[in-house]
């Protein structure tokens, strides 16, 4: 493996791409998503490295990755800005954090898997949302959804108690503070570490604990 340094001088240049509905990252750096009318992909990173982020569409899904191969690239500073008109499907796979620059909705559903190791910050609106986290960082989810059903197996906290749901189902095998938030109704399954705590006038339809920590709803 060969570590290719960074220039130090930092540039942005954009990147042709076709429409998508899927998003898959996997590349040492951050990434920034805004929801826009326009379609396109912006790096931003040392010069001489440009060539080491690639940007591609196949089938439904935008893939960024950082090309492998045998060279290694050794970024000063690497933002990925992703433009896009709508989304069902947001996969991270990253060494890096992820993070929406503004309100990502989805029209049916949306669907987010975090394998990363880093912070995930995404504000969303969504009739339907399912989320699995299996990553080593924070996760921190705002906005508003109908159903929301949410698989922990991660090494960090979960901060959802801004994620206005109705329903919302909590699956929690992880290690960290859980918090979540339901207007109608409320499941808990806690097999992880740590504490459980939800919040909203909800009803707790089921709760069933197997973890260390505790369940309670919060006020505040």
């Amino acid at each position: 493996m060969f570590i290719v340094e960074g220039s130090g001088k930092i540039v942005s240049r954009e990147r042709a791409i076709s429409s998508f509905i899927k998003l898959h990252a996997s590349f040492n750096g951050n990434i920034e998503i805004t929801q826009s009318d326009e379609e396109r992909v912006v790096v931003e990173c040392d010069d001489n490295l440009q060539e080491y982020i690639d940007v591609n569409n196949m089938g439904r899904t935008l893939y960024i990755t950082d090309g492998g191969g045998i060279r290694k690239a050794k970024y000063t500073h690497i933002l990925v800005r992703v433009f896009l008109r709508q989304v069902d499907t947001i996969i991270s796979s990253m060494h890096g954090n992820l993070y929406s620059a503004n309100c990502i909705t989805a029209q049916e559903s949306l669907y987010l898997e975090i394998n990363s190791h880093g912070n995930t910050s995404l504000q969303l609106k969504t009739p339907s949302f399912k989320c699995l986290a299996r990553c080593q960082g924070d996760v921190e989810l705002s906005g508003e959804c109908g159903e929301a059903s949410i698989k922990t197996m991660m090494q960090g906290d979960l901060h959802a108690r801004k994620l206005l749901a109705g329903k919302i189902t909590l699956k929690n095998m992880g290690e960290g503070k859980m918090e979540i938030f339901g207007k109608e109704q409320i499941m808990i399954r806690h097999m992880g570490q740590g504490s459980v705590h939800y919040y909203g006038p909800g009803q707790l339809k089921d709760v069933n604990m197997m973890g260390d920590g505790e369940i309670k709803h919060k006020t505040e």
